[in-house]
C-alpha cells in the first residue's frame, strides 16, 4: 500500500446528485434521483443511469469518449419515465452493462428484489425504445443480494453472466450463476436464451453480497462458505460445469448474518487475482490479498490458490464500515486498484486506499 488518503464527502440522500465536470458543477434535482451506475459501450462512451426506488423516472447522463455530450440535442442529459403493470418500476441496487444484439449495442439494467429489468435503445444519441420486465421474470427468481456481478463473456455469439444470491425460503439461500444471450430486442423469454448452473451452492444463512470475475475461460465466484466460516472460490467453465476443489482464501470470525461483510475480487492478468474483504464485523479487519489460481499438477485437476501478497489494514486511525453497501473496490487497470469505504460512525468521511500491484 503506497498511498492512503482520507477526504470529506458530501453525503446526498434522495434529493440531489452532483457531478463535477471540469470546473462546472452539475445538479440533478428535477426528481429525487438516487441510484446510479456507470456503463461503457465499445466506443468507450459513458452512460450513467439514475433512478429512485419510489418513482418511475429515469435520468441518463452520457459523455462520449472524446468528452462531447452523448445525446443529439447537444446535451449530456435525457430524462424519461417507465411503467410496468401497476405503474411500478422500482430499481434497487441495479447493475448496468452494454449488450450486443446482432451489430447494435443496447443498455441493459437489472436490480435486486422487486426491481425491473430494463433494455434501452440509445442508438443515434436518442432514447429510441425501451423494454421492461420484472427482474424475477427474466432470471426465474429474485436477486436477494445487495451486491452482485454482471459481466460480459468472451464468447461468440456474445453471452453475459450474472452471479447473485437468491432466497428459496426463510431457511434456504443459494449462490446462482446464469449466462444469457439476446437474439432480439426484448426481455421476454422469446428474445433471449439462458443457462443456469445445475448445482447452485447452498448456504444455511442469509448473505447480501457475492463477487465474480472471468479469468481466461474460467468463471471464478468469490463467496462465503455454507457455514459462514471461510471465504471460498467456486470455479466453473463457460458451460457452468464446476471444476473440482473449493480453494479457501481466508477464515471468517463472527460473520454478520443477515447482511454479510464487504468482499470483492478481480482478475489481474494471466492466472493472478486480487481479493479484498473483512474477516470479521470490525473496522480493523480489512484485508487485501493477491495470488495465483491454478490447476493442481496431478490427476485430480483440482483448482488451488497460492497466496502471493497479503496485508492487514488494521489501524485504529480509521473506523471503516464493514457492510456491503458502504464499501467498494474498483479496478482501474491490471496495475491499479482503489478501495473506497465510508466511516463507520457517521458516514461523513470517505477513506480511499490506492493499491499498486
Amino acid at each position: 500500500m503506497k498511498e492512503k488518503i482520507s477526504i470529506p464527502i458530501l453525503y446526498i440522500i434522495l434529493s440531489q446528485i452532483y457531478i463535477f465536470n471540469c470546473s462546472k458543477i452539475i445538479v440533478f434535482d428535477s426528481h429525487q434521483y438516487r441510484s446510479g451506475h456507470f456503463a461503457f459501450n465499445s466506443n468507450k462512451d459513458m452512460i450513467i443511469e439514475y433512478s429512485n426506488d419510489k418513482d418511475n423516472y429515469r435520468l441518463f447522463y452520457g459523455l462520449k469518449e472524446n468528452g462531447k455530450y452523448y445525446f443529439n440535442n447537444n446535451s449530456a442529459i435525457q430524462e424519461t419515465t417507465i411503467t410496468y403493470q401497476d405503474g411500478n418500476a422500482k430499481r434497487y441496487e441495479a447493475k448496468n452493462i452494454f449488450i450486443k444484439i446482432e451489430n447494435k449495442e443496447y443498455l441493459f439494467s437489472i436490480g435486486s428484489d422487486v426491481s425491473v429489468a430494463e433494455l434501452w435503445d440509445l442508438n443515434g444519441g436518442n432514447i429510441v425504445d425501451k423494454k421492461v420486465n420484472l427482474a424475477s421474470n427474466f432470471l426465474g427468481n429474485k436477486v436477494y443480494s445487495f451486491v452482485f456481478s454482471l459481466l460480459e463473456m468472451n464468447t461468440s455469439p456474445k453471452r453475459y453472466l450474472i452471479s447473485y444470491i437468491y432466497k428459496q425460503d426463510d431457511n434456504n439461500y443459494f449462490y446462482n450463476l446464469k449466462t444469457f444471450h439476446f437474439s432480439n430486442f426484448g426481455l421476454e423469454s422469446s428474445n433471449f436464451d439462458s443457462t443456469t448452473t445445475s448445482d447452485s451452492y447452498g448456504i444455511n444463512y442469509s448473505n447480501r453480497i457475492v463477487s465474480c470475475f472471468i479469468m481466461g475461460e474460467k468463471i471464478v465466484v468469490f463467496l462465503v462458505s455454507w457455514d459462514y466460516s471461510q471465504y471460498l472460490l467456486y470455479i466453473y467453465n463457460f458451460n457452468l460445469v464446476p471444476f473440482s476443489g473449493l480453494p479457501a482464501i481466508n477464515d471468517i470470525n463472527n460473520f454478520n448474518v443477515g447482511y454479510g461483510l464487504f468482499s470483492k475480487a478481480y482478475h489481474i492478468e494471466n492466472n493472478y487475482a486480487i481479493f479484498i474483504y473483512f474477516t470479521r464485523p470490525d473496522s480493523s479487519y480489512l484485508k487485501p490479498k493477491a495470488g495465483i489460481i491454478e490447476t493442481a499438477n496431478d490427476d485430480s485437476h483440482t483448482q488451488i490458490f497460492l497466496k502471493i501478497i497479503e496485508q492487514n489494514l488494521n489501524s485504529d486511525n480509521y473506523n471503516l464500515n464493514y457492510l456491503p453497501l458502504m464499501n467498494d473496490f474498483v479496478k482501474i487497470n491490471s496495475k491499479r486498484f482503489i478501495y473506497l469505504g465510508l466511516d463507520g460512525s457517521t458516514s461523513t468521511k470517505l477513506y480511499i486506499y490506492i493499491r499498486f500491484i
